[in-house]
């Protein structure tokens, strides 16, 4: 039965493989998905999607994005406009996840919190300090996250959400997750259900499809300066929007 809310999984045309095992794992489950096609950032197709400026990434110390990243951004902001327009709230996969095997059962829960938390993370990269802001059933909880946990591998979105990320998603400089985790920018507080019910998928010895890069070492000077000031004034930000959330909590109370 076709639910209210529509799951996504992103997957480049060329990754075969990784979209039978994501078949594989959700058929299994009873979950009703759709393959999202994922921008192939070698092409240049983020272009249709958000401007992509390096040199305001070179004047804050930041590393050029690869293409794989950009067509990964490209994806996701795709699916926000999509979200935006449809009116339909959507659970977004990547196509290298494993989802518990109560996921199905996962669903019509994550439909219904998302009406409350337009931006709700169901997979992270990193552990991150948080409160708890509701307990739910199956010892499950909403955790109110204080910093970004990165990734963009599980997430469920509101189409009031994916208006919030897309007005501030014009010109992008850093990878997607890190916008995602800016939430001083877009005003969606990082909201998580735990314990997650989507994690990453052990490499398998499947090849990524988002190309990385190490920082250079031999940075000169002043771009380890600005790099370090840009991160400075990110952590600003953060620690005052949480501390500005905080008091007014605790007004209402």
């Amino acid at each position: 039965m076709r639910s209210d809310i529509d799951i996504l999984v992103v997957n480049l045309e060329r990754s075969t493989e990784r979209r039978t095992l994501m078949a594989e794992q959700l058929d299994r489950l009873g979950v009703v998905y759709q393959f999202f096609p994922a921008f192939d950032g070698r092409k240049g197709e983020h272009a249709r999607e958000f401007r992509y400026d390096p040199a305001i990434a070179a004047r804050h110390g930041l590393r050029p994005l690869t293409p794989g990243e950009l067509g990964c951004a490209a994806s996701h902001v795709a699916i926000w406009r999509r979200c935006s327009e449809t009116g339909r709230p959507v659970i977004v996969l990547e196509d290298d996840v494993i989802t518990e095997d109560r996921f199905a059962e996962d669903v019509p829960l994550i439909r219904d919190l998302v009406e409350r938390y337009p931006l709700l993370r169901i997979a992270a990269i990193r552990e991150r300090p948080g409160r708890v802001v509701e307990s739910l059933p199956r010892g499950r909880q909403v955790v109110r996250l204080s910093n970004g946990p990165r990734g963009t591998m599980g997430y469920a979105l509101s189409p009031q959400g994916a208006r919030a990320l897309l007005h501030e998603i014009d010109t992008l400089a850093e990878p997607i997750d890190h916008y995602i985790d800016m939430f001083w920018l877009h005003g969606l507080r990082i909201m998580a259900l735990k314990p997650y019910p989507v994690w990453e998928r052990p490499s398998d010895g499947l090849p990524s499809t988002i190309e990385s890069i190490r920082w250079d070492h031999r940075a000169s000077f002043p771009n380890k300066i600005a790099r370090e000031a840009h991160r400075l004034l990110g952590e600003v930000m953060r620690v005052s929007y949480n501390a500005s959330d905080y008091f007014t909590s605790i007004g209402r109370s």
